[in-house]
This record gives C-alpha cells, sequence and structure tokens, in this order.
C-alpha cells in the first residue's frame, strides 16, 4: 500500500537535484524506473517538455542550465509521472522576481488544467494568494489557520495570523456598542467603526492591511464623508518596485501603502502631517487575549 501510494505522489524542491544528464533523460527517469515502455516514455517526455516550453533544452546538460530552466526540468519531471498529488516545497525561492512571476503564472494554468492536486509549501504571501485554493498558516510547528486564501487574508483569526499575512495596523481597542450595522470601537481616544459582528464590552485588536489605507493632506476633499479618519504625521517612507510604504504615529502606528504616482502627487514625506482614513468594512477584529 505504501509503494501504492508512492506511485501517485510526485514532488518538487526548492533545489532542483538533477542528475548530470541532459534534460531529456532527467524528465524521463521516473518513467523509465516505472519500465514502462520506451515508445510511451518518449511520447509522455515530449508532451511535457513541450508543455513547459522546454523543448529547445532536450539535449541540453542539466549542469549548463539556468535557476528558472532547471526547475522547468524539475516540475516536467515530476509531471510526466500523472501524479495524483503534486508536492512543491518552495520551488521558485531561488528565483529572480521576473522569472518567478512566470513560473508562478505557468503553474497556476497547469495545475487547474491537469486538476492534480498540489502542496505548495511557501513563506511568501503572494505565492499563497495567488496558487491557494485553501491556505494553511503554520506557526511555531503547528496549523493555525485553515480556510479559503480569501478567508484566511482578509479575516485573520490570531495575531500571529494577521502578523505574518502582513498586518501591519493592529489597534488595541474595546467594543462599545453596535448600530446600522457597524461595531463601535473604542481605541483610547479614538472611535473606530467595523462592519463585524461583535458585542460591547469585548478586548479586540483593529487590524487593517495596509492596502486599505488611504492618505490624505489636510483638507482634502477626500476627507468628506470618510469614515475611520485618524491624523498623524509620517515617521518613514520605504521605496519598493511599484508602491511606498509609508509609517505613520497617529498616536498608534499605522502602516499604508501607496502608488508611486499618490506618492508625488499627495507630496508624502517624512515629518510631513497627514490624515489616514479606512472604511468599515476593512477593519477586521481579533480577539484579544492577553496581547498588548
Amino acid at each position: 500500500q505504501l509503494l501504492e501510494l508512492r506511485r501517485r505522489m510526485a514532488a518538487v524542491m526548492q533545489e532542483p537535484l538533477l542528475c548530470r544528464m541532459g534534460v531529456r533523460r532527467n524528465v524521463s527517469l521516473g518513467l523509465g524506473f516505472r519500465r514502462l515502455p520506451r515508445e510511451e516514455i518518449d511520447q509522455r517526455v515530449g508532451v511535457w517538455l513541450e508543455r513547459l516550453s522546454i523543448s529547445h533544452l532536450a539535449d541540453r546538460p542539466a549542469a549548463k542550465l539556468s535557476g528558472g530552466e532547471a526547475q522547468r526540468t524539475s516540475l516536467a519531471r515530476a509531471m510526466v509521472l500523472n501524479p495524483e498529488v503534486l508536492f512543491l516545497d518552495e520551488p521558485f525561492a531561488a528565483l529572480d522576481a521576473p522569472t518567478r512571476q512566470g513560473q508562478l503564472e505557468d503553474l497556476g494554468a497547469l495545475l487547474e488544467e491537469s486538476e492534480v492536486t498540489a502542496v505548495f509549501a511557501t513563506h511568501d504571501r503572494g505565492e499563497a494568494l495567488a496558487l491557494g485554493d485553501r491556505v494553511a498558516v503554520l506557526v511555531d510547528g503547528g496549523v493555525a489557520q485553515v480556510g479559503s486564501a480569501e478567508e484566511v487574508f482578509r479575516r485573520p483569526e490570531r495575531l500571529e495570523v494577521a502578523r505574518f499575512l502582513g498586518v501591519e495596523t493592529l489597534i488595541p481597542g474595546r467594543v462599545t456598542g453596535k448600530a446600522r450595522g457597524l461595531v463601535q470601537v473604542e481605541c483610547g481616544e479614538m472611535q473606530l467603526e467595523a462592519e463585524v459582528d461583535f458585542e460591547p464590552g469585548e478586548e479586540v485588536l483593529a487590524a487593517v492591511r495596509p492596502e486599505e489605507i488611504e492618505l490624505y493632506e489636510d483638507g482634502s476633499p477626500g476627507l468628506a464623508g470618510a469614515r475611520n479618519v485618524m491624523a498623524g504625521r509620517v515617521t518613514k517612507t520605504v521605496p519598493a518596485e511599484t508602491h511606498y510604504r509609508v509609517e505613520l504615529d497617529c498616536g498608534v502606528r499605522l502602516v499604508a501603502v501607496v502608488s508611486r504616482t499618490r506618492f508625488r502627487e499627495t507630496g508624502i514625506a517624512v515629518g510631513r502631517s497627514m490624515h489616514a482614513a479606512f472604511p468599515p468594512r476593512s477593519v477586521h477584529l481579533i480577539p484579544r487575549h492577553g496581547e498588548p
């Protein structure tokens, strides 16, 4: 039974671990161990070389492959076995960003097309969100939360999960009331509103993802009618490829993600006074059990 179970599985590791032979022979290894007819091996290998766009590399030695080419070869070697379950252990961790993005998109299409069940281990939140139908977050060696990708990313159940998933704005407070489908949360001298179902008196952490926070200048028309508005001062800006990460001191620490265009137009700079606003639907409350 164990042997039969192993025959139904395949794995792709962070390091491709290819043998010292050409791409075609590497891809055919598992089929050779299963002693399939040569004609069938050649046919199945040809299909996956073509499917993963490495047919032109068929006779190239593994030692002369780039990182992306080697990982495609490793994936072809796994998929040619027609596995029922595919295990992937951070397969793109060692690749540069453009190569990783391309392979991530190709893998997503491949898994959807083949209907293979995949178990994908990663530390990259973007990979989990892009590929995962269901996501399990492991904290300290145990499963902290399981659910759909959208559910886990938008509604973390524990402080450790929220932090792992990139939620940096975590404001301690207490639920004080409910009205018109909204919960009122007292956070020190500030009042926040959230579209969740909590009872008055509960101690909570108000969690807001950075992409949900909008930044405005003093007197900006965008503040008219805005909910959950907090005044503060910019303490740090960090440029990234497509955006800026902006930290503010609003009596509590807030972290927002701002597009490069918005960053320039708004004139965001360290030391400048700004207003942060986020709608009630973007506020997720986490029960507070002794957390600071």
